[in-house]
């Protein structure tokens, strides 16, 4: 077990867990065992990450992850959008919500722009903290390779976002996926549109499975 091996862990809920919400780290014995007492149920219990030092610069008081939704259709992978995630100093979340702030990330992995809030504002002090915008460029394309080899393997959910970090040893370690309600605000708020070219084939699937429902429903009225 997790617990027997760790001496610091990381419980939060699995269910209805957003927005860095109940994410707790134990860092002693005596603090693992109040787990059950904190979490009665529906919980998970990760080991700590020790996250890349480009990473860890940003802010190490947090795991600072990837954000990155992918869609699988007819046995393809397709990566909508993505941004990086950096927690506010001495937060353990890096949720925008909870005061982090985040980057645009393109599709060849550099990072865009500067620091922003939930709100879409610059964060002051962060528009230079990404010197070179490639730095993480190779890190990305192995995370990109990990969410194509996982994504079908769940193929009922059509599009999922990951949360993914990059350990001290530049491989990528998956957070959580999210399945329900994953959240378009904060990237729209960082990257406005989506400009990667297959958002358009996503609209026309939309499009398609919109008719085909109103096309059911007129039929289920004809019936009643």
């Amino acid at each position: 077990m997790v617990l027997e091996r760790e001496h610091n862990v990381i419980a939060k809920p699995t269910i209805d867990s957003g927005l860095g919400k109940d994410v707790k780290l134990y860092s002693s014995r005596d603090e693992i065992l109040s787990i059950l007492d904190d979490y009665s149920s529906n919980y998970i219990v990760q080991r700590v990450v020790e996250q890349h030092d480009i990473l860890k610069e940003l802010n190490s008081s947090s795991v600072n992850t990837f954000r990155i939704m992918s869609w699988f259709n007819d046995g393809e992978v397709y990566i909508l959008t993505a941004i990086l995630r950096v927690g506010a100093p001495g937060s353990l979340i890096d949720n925008a919500f909870a005061g982090g702030f985040a980057f645009c990330v393109k599709e060849d992995g550099t990072i865009t722009g500067q620091g922003r809030n939930v709100a879409g504002r610059i964060v002051e002090g962060t528009e230079n903290m990404i010197s070179d915008s490639n730095a993480l460029v190779n890190y990305y394309e192995k995370i990109i390779a990990s969410i194509k080899e996982m994504h079908p393997q769940l193929p009922h959910f059509g599009i999922i976002a990951w949360d993914i970090t990059i350990d001290k040893e530049g491989l990528p370690v998956l957070i959580e996926y999210n399945l329900q309600n994953p959240g378009l605000h904060v990237i729209q708020a960082l990257c406005y549109v989506f400009e990667r070219p297959v958002c358009e084939k996503l609209f026309l699937e939309t499009k398609r499975r919109s008719d085909k429902l109103k096309y059911i429903l007129q039929g289920c009225n004809q019936i009643v």
